[in-house]
């Protein structure tokens, strides 16, 4: 009687998963990189947020907008217009081109995100990028 149970069993997995292929609802989950929790997956670094607790510092996730190259230059220059604002923790910046994210911790009590993230924004010149908000974690 418990093989009866067992091959009933297996016959009815094999039902649903054959099912389940055949309308297309089982699939691959994969990053798609344009919504926010991917972006923000990019640029996640658990030691960031630890250390800016401790400071009592402010982390920053945003998007960069415009057409952003993927490559080391442009992760360079990213980090440099970041890290030129006295504010931000120069050790906590993290860039990614694909897809196109920055985090960084900074001291809230030096200013606001809005201003901070306008005033790098202002830093990448005619390259027409910018800094969208996603999510501030305090």
């Amino acid at each position: 009687m418990s093989t009866d149970r067992h091959t009933a069993s297996f016959v009815l997995l094999v039902f649903a998963v054959t099912l389940a292929l055949v309308t297309g609802t089982a699939s691959i989950a994969a990053a798609c990189g344009h919504c926010h929790g991917d972006k923000e997956a990019a640029v996640y670094d658990a030691a960031v947020l630890a250390k800016a607790k401790r400071d009592g510092n402010t982390v920053v996730y945003a998007e960069v907008t415009g057409a952003v190259p993927d490559d080391a230059e442009t992760k360079a220059a990213l980090w440099r217009a970041i890290a030129s604002m006295p504010a931000v923790d120069q050790t906590s910046i993290k860039v990614s081109t694909m897809p196109t994210a920055v985090a960084f911790a900074f001291n809230p009590k030096k200013g606001k995100v809005t201003e901070l993230l306008a005033a790098i924004s202002k830093k990448f010149g005619t390259k027409q990028w910018s800094l969208k908000l996603l999510k501030i974690v305090n």
